[in-house]
């Protein structure tokens, strides 16, 4: 069958591995300006967020050494005002994740990964150049 007017992007193509590369770094960005949106919780002096900074630190301390909170999720955390801005929705919104989550969330993910044994994987290509 053949479809005219439709080019099919080869995955090993330079386009692709750029897109990949964009992607990658977009992630990190994202984690990185969650990680200051959480840091700029954590060092506010408000006292409403007090009652939050036991949620906020395990959620830093996730981001920082397992990432394993989803896509979605960091968007709410990056979506949330500056608490000098609008702190009743601030605290709305950190209550609705914070109900989410549970507040011992990250101690059952660093259970479920003491239990997963470390591999450790190489690969050889041998490349032939005659």
């Amino acid at each position: 069958m053949i479809l005219k007017g439709f080019k099919f992007i080869d995955f090993d193509s330079e386009i692709f591995q750029f897109f990949s590369i964009c992607q990658l770094f977009c992630d990190l960005s994202l984690e990185q300006k969650v990680r200051n949106s959480i840091k700029t919780l954590l060092n506010s002096n408000l006292d409403q967020l007090k009652e939050y900074r036991n949620f906020l630190k395990p959620l830093l301390e996730d981001l920082t050494d397992y990432g394993t909170l989803p896509y979605y999720t960091l968007r709410k955390i990056l979506n949330l005002q500056p608490p000098e801005n609008e702190i009743q929705k601030t605290l709305n919104e950190l209550k609705n994740l914070k109900d989410e989550l549970r507040e011992n969330y990250l101690s059952k993910e660093i259970e479920k990964f003491k239990n997963i044994q470390k591999e450790i994987i190489i690969a050889i290509e041998n490349r032939n150049t005659s």
